[in-house]
């Protein structure tokens, strides 16, 4: 991301709540870098979604997340446009917005939890990493704050399937060895064992 400590004299500690925000937006724009042309019809971890599909929704989180963060009705079903191919740069810049909305606010809270953004962003950094073929390397800290936030807040009539409408399927259960990721995907309804298929 670009720096965005102009907005406050006092950056976040990575370890506090919007601090880890920042870790996870980072850790997605980095994933966002990644992408090559030739992955984008490629299938991933959410259900009907293909990589493009994916990118289009992250990017539009981003300022609904800043929306909803001044207080502002926010329409999550709405279909996200498309910006392809320029998705790497409108992810970083709507992170630098979003970020330096958190940092001028201070002392002052946002509409909405930093922790509600870490574990959107927690969530589809594994979708892209498991999409791309490779999820080694994930910071444990978004994924540690999403997960006690999700199991905090998420209510069962939120599950679904997607015909229904809803973000979130059955909780799977996740394997014995399971990473923080793995624990956080299994709960948000993912299969942690999923992995692209074959050619």
């Amino acid at each position: 991301m670009s720096d965005t400590s102009s907005a406050t004299s006092q950056p976040p500690e990575s370890s506090e709540p919007v601090g880890v925000m920042a870790r996870a937006i980072d850790q997605l724009a980095a994933l966002v870098d990644r992408v090559d042309p030739s992955q984008t019809a490629s299938p991933t971890p959410c259900a009907s979604w293909d990589v493009a599909t994916l990118l289009d929704h992250v990017v539009a989180d981003l300022p609904n997340f800043l929306a909803a963060a001044k207080g502002e009705e926010v329409d999550w079903s709405e279909q996200p446009p498309s910006v392809a191919p320029d998705w790497a740069s409108a992810f970083r810049e709507g992170g630098d917005r979003l970020l330096s909305a958190w940092q001028v606010a201070g002392s002052s809270e946002p509409g909405i939890p930093p922790d509600l953004v870490t574990a959107e962003f927690a969530v589809h950094a594994w979708d892209l990493a498991t999409a791309l073929g490779g999820r080694s390397g994930l910071d444990p800290g978004p994924a540690e704050r999403g997960l006690a936030m999700m199991q905090g807040m998420l209510q069962p009539s939120m599950r679904g399937s997607e015909a229904e409408g809803k973000a979130f399927g059955t909780e799977v259960s996740p394997p014995a060895d399971a990473s923080t990721y793995d624990r956080l995907v299994a709960f948000a309804g993912r299969d942690p064992r999923w992995s692209p298929p074959t050619r």
